[in-house]
Formats: structure tokens, C-alpha cells, sequence
């Protein structure tokens, strides 16, 4: 849904700006990083899954071009780098974080409830 979801996303940007999409998609993101800690069955929790795809889609788009908005050319390349390593690094920490789980020490809603506040 990362992907797909661009499709609707990127255009929204262009027609309404920047700014009001990334709100919106982080409000459906974290409303289904809620959703997805609480969820009691496998079909909610798949259903909060797919919902955080949508609202995540934007997290791979907009940056890029955001950048290239406020940076001047000479800056683009350092603050793409600071971009590509922060959501890599974002990525390894919650690939790491895998063996908390299954030392038993914490649940499966401590894992899915960590990105929302």
C-alpha cells in the first residue's frame, strides 16, 4: 500500500499543497498506529495495516520533493543523505527491536503501539 497509496497522495499535493497532505497522512497514520495496537483480531489488525500503508505512502514522496523546494542546489545533495539515512536508520531500529518481542519481555501491541506517542 506504501506505494500504491502515492497515487492518490502526490497528486492531492500538487492540487492542495504539500503541507495540508502531510498532515492529513500523518493523522491517518497514527490514527492506524492506534488502531493497530488496540486491534483484538487478525482482520482489524490486517485492516489497521493496510490503513497505515495509506497514510505511510507519503513518508517516501514528499521528502524528496520538499527538499528540493526549500534547499538550494549546492544543499540538496547533504540534506537528500540526512533524508536516505534517517528513514534507513528508522527502518534497522525497528528491524533490531525484533528480539525484545520475542525474549517474551514485551507484547506484540508494545511493538505495533511504539510509533504512535
Amino acid at each position: 500500500m506504501l506505494g500504491f497509496s502515492n497515487f492518490i497522495w502526490v497528486p492531492l499535493s500538487t492540487t492542495y499543497g504539500r503541507r495540508w497532505v502531510l498532515i492529513a497522512s500523518a493523522t491517518v497514520s497514527l490514527g492506524a498506529c492506534i488502531w493497530r495496537a488496540t486491534a483484538a483480531s487478525y482482520n482489524s489488525f490486517l485492516g489497521a495495516c493496510i490503513l497505515h500503508g495509506v497514510g505511510a505512502g507519503t513518508a517516501e514522496t514528499l521528502p524528496p520533493v520538499l527538499i528540493s523546494d526549500i534547499k538550494f542546489l549546492h544543499e540538496r545533495g547533504f540534506w537528500m543523505n540526512v533524508y536516505t539515512w534517517g528513514y534507513f536508520g528508522s527502518l534497522m531500529v525497528r528491524t533490531s527491536s525484533g528480539h525484545l518481542r520475542s525474549s517474551g519481555s514485551h507484547s506484540r501491541r508494545w511493538g505495533q503501539s511504539s510509533p504512535a506517542p
